[in-house]
């Protein structure tokens, strides 16, 4: 526990310091609160940060040292504008011994939460499988070969991989996804604080309510108890409209320049889909605003595209690298002729599985007669949240629609709100329908409706309740602390329908996070495995009854004893396709079963290709 508080401090120190400086070239004067601009700088140089360890693992290894010879360069580079050296000498003038308690407090309850054993079923499949390969070789040609999961392009890993130190590297393999917490939480907390003081704006109740449809299901999912990306794709799903809604509301600059505050969300949602390809509406939608954010012009849109290329180029190299695929696992503009190619038809079969397990929950439980849309029904049983989420958003898009059609409310930036919501769900529905991908656009319709009836008082925020209570806790099955969560709601609801004049807005909020918080408190006993003060416990390891070693062409890697009694075990998934912490190379199962190596002299730093032809 004591190690990652540490190692926040000093990660949330190198992301600001970077980030202040990304606000002041880019002008951004209309976000003028501190706490506003505090949490985009650090969102702004965490992120950046990982974009360019991702660039230099094409050329470097990430080891630690390395990592901080990036982070040192970016913090002088960061440090050469004098605005944000002023910017950061003030400071201590926005810092109280009250404020600076509470947020101490706040990180070490986290670094307590996050010291726990990692679960995270990614994290053995391929997420400290590619931190290892990123930290010892760098990006390998043709290392999705190896496995497909492993050509899954992430800024996100490469950020956790210089924390991977020698010895105490699989200690700290959660040390990024308790950071993106942290940011996630004070958000939240920042919104909520200027709510109760009555110093807020129409924005901050969209970041407070998205903070708690959010943020239960991914703790429950324990996902901050890894390095999964995730985490930092749903901080910035809130963040990035959020922006969108506040410089929207904002006075426009005097001055028609590209550079402007708008290029800040062009910016945050390019990194996110370098974190993960689902962040691709995100993308889209933030480049419109940015074109239109002004005045459309072509200056405009060629520095759009400049910026997206700058930040996209690493992530696509990635890919192109391990798998020949640029978007991989996506088939689009597959260079079938690299020999380290998976090929077009792989990447549509490792596409087709990741949409399998969503759709038929994984592995597959897919009948061998299923017809294309067999698998809603019991999508919409199984994904209950998912199925609530969606039915709230056609609720309130036909609600918004009436509204708008008798001009009652309109806010400015709500196009690009609605947009978003409605075509990220359907890309989420067509890609990959899960819970913990989609939920990044499932909450932001709801959201912002709830926001719009707090903001103007309409008696329909007594529903609240019952969508972001329900959505928090819908996964539980029939039990005692189902029945205390639904009727407590219920009761809730129906007393702030009938009596919402005369109650505070205070009321609601203490409601709301003591009855996100029962099922919280209630599963403390399975989240702790004990109190780790210093260090979080190693990801589980092999034991080496459980490996065999296999040899294909001149490639010997290590893979699953198919004749071990394989079982489920306490704390993790011991299941034939994860490696965990395994020495490389592993793998459980090869892309390619006829591959060798790309240059013997180099091992398997020097890549893998395939022997026969795509």
């Amino acid at each position: 526990m004591f190690v990652l508080f540490c190692l926040w401090l000093i990660l949330g120190s190198i992301s600001w310091i970077i980030g202040t400086g990304v606000l002041q070239r880019t002008h951004a004067v209309s976000i003028a609160r501190f706490g506003d601009r505090t949490i985009l700088a650090l969102w702004l140089g965490i992120t950046l940060l990982g974009i360019s360890l991702l660039a230099t693992s094409l050329l470097l290894p990430l080891s630690p040292l390395v990592g901080g010879v990036v982070a040192l360069l970016l913090i002088l580079a960061a440090l050469q504008n004098k605005n944000t050296r002023q910017e950061l000498y003030k400071l201590p003038t926005h810092l109280s011994l009250k404020r600076i308690l509470i947020y101490s407090i706040i990180g070490v309850i986290i670094a307590l939460f996050n010291a726990q054993p990692v679960t995270a079923y990614d994290t053995g499949l391929y997420h400290f499988p590619v931190i290892q390969w990123l930290s010892e070789h760098g990006t390998v040609f043709g290392l999705a070969l190896l496995s497909y999961t492993f050509g899954y392009p992430s800024s996100w890993l490469a950020l956790a991989t210089p924390f991977n130190l020698p010895t105490i590297g699989t200690h700290l393999a959660a040390t990024t996804g308790g950071f993106a917490l942290i940011l996630c939480l004070a958000q939240g907390i920042i919104a909520l604080e200027r709510i109760w003081r009555k110093n807020h704006q129409f924005v901050d109740y969209f970041l407070l309510i998205s903070t708690l449809i959010c943020l239960p299901i991914y703790i429950w999912f324990s996902l901050p108890i890894s390095p999964s990306p995730d985490v930092p794709l749903l901080g910035l799903s809130i963040l990035v409209p959020w922006l969108i809604l506040l410089l929207s509301q904002a006075p426009k600059p005097p001055q028609k320049t590209v550079i402007d505050a708008s290029l800040i969300v062009l910016i945050l949602a390019a990194a996110g889909l370098t974190i993960k390809l689902t962040g691709m509406v995100l993308f889209l939608t933030s480049f419109v605003f940015y074109l239109f954010f002004n005045t459309f012009s072509l200056k405009r849109l060629f520095t759009g595209i400049i910026t997206s290329l700058i930040l996209l180029f690493p992530m696509f190299s990635y890919g192109l690298i391990t798998s020949g695929c640029p978007l991989y696992p996506a088939p689009l503009f597959c260079v079938n002729v690299f020999p380290w190619s998976v090929g077009t038809e792989t990447a549509r079969q490792s596409a087709k599985v990741i949409q399998n397990c969503a759709r038929w929950l994984c592995p597959p439980d897919q009948p061998p007669d299923a017809e294309p849309w067999d698998w809603v029904i019991p999508w919409l049983i199984d994904q209950r949240q998912a199925t609530f989420l969606i039915l709230c958003s056609l609720v309130f898009l036909y609600l918004l629609y009436r509204l708008w059609q008798q001009d009652k409310i309109f806010i400015n930036g709500q196009k690009y709100i609605i947009s978003l919501g409605s075509l990220g769900t359907l890309y989420m529905l067509y890609g990959s329908p899960s819970l913990r991908i989609g939920l990044g656009y499932l909450f932001i319709i709801p959201a912002f409706s709830l926001a719009l009836a707090f903001e103007h008082r309409k008696p329909v925020k007594a529903f609240s309740f019952l969508i972001i209570v329900l959505t928090t806790n819908l996964w539980l099955g029939v039990s005692s602390t189902l029945v205390l969560v639904f009727v407590s709601t219920l009761i809730l609801t129906l007393v702030a329908y009938v009596f919402s004049p005369k109650i505070s807005d205070k009321f609601y909020w203490i409601m709301f996070l003591i009855l996100v918080s029962i099922v919280q408190i209630r599963m403390i006993p399975t989240y702790f495995a004990g109190f780790n003060w210093i260090l979080p416990p190693p990801l589980p390891t092999l034991p080496s009854e459980q490996l065999i070693t296999e040899t294909v062409n001149d490639v010997e890697y290590t893979t699953m004893n198919p004749n071990y009694l394989w079982e489920r075990e306490i704390g993790f998934w011991s299941t034939p396709d994860q490696c965990w912490a395994t020495p490389l190379p592993c793998s459980p199962f090869l892309t390619h079963d006829d591959i060798r190596l790309r240059d013997p002299e180099q091992g398997i730093r020097g890549g893998f290709i395939r022997n026969e032809q795509i």
